[in-house]
């Protein structure tokens, strides 16, 4: 919700209740909950309110919840989503003031509490004040009025007088008393009893009404190896060759402000060194529950540290690498997106890792870096590898831990640092450990606080903690280009058709194409952007575009694709999608 959009409420039943900034609201059914639901777990769902976003969070054990038909741990709000709590779907509306105010749990107990006084007091005064009986009314309207007394006397002594004149009629015993029945075959005649009504039952109606939304095959993410890597000789390399050639030519050179940034004289230098050279890096992070503020933070920033990536070195190629440890509770040992150009796959891969698992102290952080360590790097590329965690290693992998860093570390372009994600929590035996990992690999060991934005780390990293403010310069100078839209891609998407279809397979899908896609998606685009998804013959580049793009237009937890085997979804999938790009504009 950016800041100046309008309120949102909370449909629930035939009410929308007001979502007031600034609060937290609780739904199951226990009875402190603001929202009840009566087979909800006690408390099932926090919703956090801020003037910027309203966040609902999965709080039950095992029932979950879903956000427009998936299943997520966390999710923001956005006016027609939807929630499903047990049985109940509630759903997110603009609050055109006409919503109901949820009392706070204070007022709602002081309510309860002036409620049951009040009832208390009305019983009391019940009591002081009961009907009288029926002998407490005569005494009192004899003492009223004594004439009334005097009057029933005389009345009963005349009804005695009479009863004692009045003769006694005598039964002779030769007296004949005739009874005549009039009967009949059937039903008797007059005021007998009535017939019983027969009952006449509906047939039971078994017809079972379908849900006519398909089902979504839930897309595992399993370990890949991905494509083969660019050739790293410029003569081969048609990207290198064409800036070679661009560098050298008029003895002049590209300079980070021809690419769009700032940056001091040593920066440009660096980054021109990098361009000619390469640059590769692979994101190593744990990915158990304790991570799951920088797995969040992750998510949010990552598409921005590419953009930044890609405008200071355009063939810079990224590999992130997921661990947690051995075990049967566990979904997996590591998971990996590999080295490559396709910066959409890796923003994607992202969206699909949640925070969970985990439960002993240590996590299986060589298998995470060996992952790292056997990627397909370009011999003459700066090759770095930043290790993010807040758990230690298996003392036993240690020795071999720092000698596989060592190894990889040998020539001077290749680095290894760490990043200590909660160092209040992490404790000493992280802190050592990471320490010699980074020292092992020549490289830095710096400790992070969980609001810092770790992706912005990883890339001071990796062109060094000395130019920490030029790309910091580099960082809001892209920030505020991010989302710019050029009338020719607005021309492009609008008019659709092969142009558009054709400038999608460029490689990387240009940024302002991107944004322009998004910007005001209608049912045409959608339906391009589903036609390339669904093509096995699409670019993997193109499809993992097209991927991000379709999660922003129907506002979908995860993007549509599967960025570990890389392949399109199910045709069961578009076939849904399509049915929801019929809700756009034509």
């Amino acid at each position: 919700m950016d800041p100046g959009s309008p309120l949102l409420a909370l449909r629930l039943g035939d009410l929308s209740h007001a979502l007031e900034p600034g609060r937290d609201y609780l739904i199951g059914s226990a009875d402190d909950c603001d929202l009840q639901i009566r087979d909800a777990e006690p408390v099932h769902v926090r919703i956090s309110v801020t003037r910027e976003a309203v966040t609902i969070t999965d709080l039950s054990s095992a029932a979950g919840i879903l956000h427009n038909e998936e299943r997520v741990p966390t999710a923001t709000l956005q006016a027609g989503d939807r929630i499903a709590v047990s049985d109940e779907f509630l759903v997110a509306v603009v609050d055109d003031g006409s919503a109901t105010l949820v009392p706070i749990p204070e007022m709602r107990k002081a309510a309860v509490a002036r409620r049951i006084h009040k009832i208390r007091s009305a019983a009391a005064a019940l009591r002081r004040h009961e009907d009288p009986t029926f002998s407490q009314m005569m005494a009192a309207e004899m003492r009223r009025a004594p004439w009334v007394m005097i009057s029933l006397a005389l009345h009963t002594l005349l009804l005695l007088l009479l009863w004692s004149f009045t003769p006694t009629p005598q039964i002779g015993g030769d007296s004949i008393a005739t009874l005549n029945f009039d009967m009949q075959a059937g039903a008797p005649i007059g005021n007998g009893p009535p017939a019983i009504p027969q009952v006449i039952s509906e047939p039971e109606d078994d017809h079972v009404i379908e849900d006519d939304e398909p089902k979504v095959d839930e897309m595992p993410v399993p370990i890949v190896d991905g494509p083969e890597p660019l050739p790293t000789d410029i003569a081969e390399n048609p990207v290198l060759a064409e800036r070679h050639l661009t560098s050298t030519a008029g003895n002049g050179r590209n300079t980070v402000k021809d690419e769009g940034g700032t940056g001091s004289g040593s920066f440009r230098q660096e980054v021109e060194a990098l361009q000619e050279s390469g640059l590769e890096i692979v994101f190593v992070f744990d990915s158990t529950g304790s991570m799951t503020r920088t797995i969040m933070d992750t998510k949010e920033t990552i598409v921005q540290m590419l953009d930044v990536l890609r405008t200071l070195v355009p063939d810079a190629r990224i590999g992130l690498v997921t661990y947690r440890d051995h075990s049967r509770r566990e979904e997996y040992l590591v998971r990996q997106v590999p080295l490559d150009l396709d910066y959409w796959r890796a923003s994607n891969f992202v969206q699909f890792v949640v925070a969970e698992g985990g439960g002993d102290r240590a996590e299986d952080v060589r298998a995470g870096l060996n992952a790292a360590f056997a990627q397909r790097w370009r011999p003459a590329a700066r090759r770095v590898i930043v290790l993010a965690g807040d758990a230690p290693a298996h003392q036993r992998d240690m020795e071999k831990i720092l000698h596989e860093v060592r190894k990889f570390a040998k020539n001077r372009r290749s680095f290894v640092h760490t990043l200590i994600t909660s160092p209040e929590r992490a404790g000493d035996d992280t802190r050592r450990q990471f320490t010699k990992i980074a020292k092992a690999g020549r490289g830095a060991c710096e400790p992070i606080a969980n609001r810092d934005r770790v992706l912005q780390r990883v890339l001071t990293l990796a062109f060094g903690s000395q130019y920490d403010q030029d790309l910091q310069q580099v960082i809001e100078s892209v920030s505020k280009e991010r989302t710019h839209v050029d009338v020719a891609s607005l021309y492009l998407v609008r008019k659709g058709g092969t142009d558009l279809i054709n400038a999608l397979r460029q490689r990387p899908v240009p940024t302002v194409l991107w944004n322009a896609l998004v910007r005001r998606p209608r049912q045409h685009v959608a339906n391009t952007l589903l036609d390339l998804l669904g093509d096995a013959r699409t670019p993997s580049h193109t499809r993992h575009a097209c991927a991000a793009a379709l999660q922003r237009i129907f506002k979908l937890a995860v993007p549509p694709i599967d960025p570990g085997s890389n392949d399109p979804p199910s045709q069961h999938y578009v076939a849904r999608l399509r049915s929801l790009a019929k809700l756009l504009p034509e």
